[in-house]
């Protein structure tokens, strides 16, 4: 388990973060054939987020993107989607808040975040 040594909001302010989260600046990083994905901690957020909203992942692996390449992004929000499976709103609610005070910390902001 890892140690939370960020400050993490508190879970009544989910629905505020929820609305603000995906807004941020997040940086782009290049993947092969022209494909782009989100820092890996945008898609945390993102699979807690579903988790709360819609439940268990019940679909399938995304393989192809509409371009022909893989689909690296569609394969990143299952997974971490997919991870978040079995927990129930609270705990998916208290997750985000922790990985969303990790995402927004000190530490990471370079790793996440464009400086622009």
């Amino acid at each position: 388990m890892e140690k939370i040594t960020w400050s993490v909001p508190d879970v009544s302010e989910y629905d505020a973060l929820v609305s603000s989260w995906e807004d941020k600046k997040w940086r782009m990083l290049p993947k092969p054939g022209g494909a782009v994905v989100k820092p890996d901690d945008w898609y945390v957020l993102h699979g807690f987020q579903k988790q709360v909203e819609e439940g268990n992942c019940k679909a399938e692996k995304p393989m192809w993107a509409s371009h022909g390449g893989l689909d690296f992004d569609g394969r990143e929000r299952w997974e971490k989607w997919s991870a978040a499976k079995g927990l129930k709103d609270d705990d998916a609610k208290l997750k985000f808040c922790q990985a969303y005070g990790k995402a927004m910390s000190v530490e990471r902001k370079e790793l996440n975040f464009r400086k622009y």
